[in-house]
């Protein structure tokens, strides 16, 4: 099975197919705990991207900023949000690409083939039920390297 492995601090992450997230020798207070101290200076947007673009283009000004872009799928048949646009991944695209700097690091979520991104973004394979291990994740050059096993 396909598993993607991420560390952090001396600890492991895993996001493995149909087991959901395990933390090895971590109980669930303690996971959630250490969770919410890493996310107290996290501002997370939902609703509309070119707020959250438009924010983090601004926050970038001051200092670091990455987010994460992962819009619905253009190549999906079924609509899966109340506002499906297959457009939206084109655009968070061309953002991305216009946008990403030494300062503002930008993760793009998409399917394989659907974005044609750059060979200088680094690109993390996952797969989920739903994707049959299409799904990518793209990490502009700024980017930190991400650890897959």
């Amino acid at each position: 099975s396909n598993s993607v492995r991420m560390h952090n601090k001396g600890r492991c992450l895993h996001l493995m197919r149909r087991k959901g997230v395990r933390r090895t020798n971590q109980s669930l207070p303690d996971y959630f705990t250490d969770l919410a101290d890493r996310l107290k200076d996290v501002t997370i947007y939902y609703g509309d991207w070119t707020h959250l673009a438009n924010n983090a283009v601004t926050s970038s000004k001051r200092g670091n900023c990455a987010v994460l872009l992962d819009p619905p799928y253009g190549n999906v048949k079924q609509p899966l949000y109340d506002h499906h646009d297959r457009k939206i991944a084109a655009r968070c695209r061309e953002f991305a690409m216009a946008a990403a700097s030494p300062r503002l690091k930008i993760a793009l979520c998409g399917y394989e083939g659907d974005l044609g991104m750059p060979d200088e973004w680094e690109q993390l394979t996952w797969g989920s039920q739903t994707g049959k291990g299409q799904e990518r994740i793209w990490f502009s050059p700024h980017c930190q390297g991400s650890k897959v096993a």
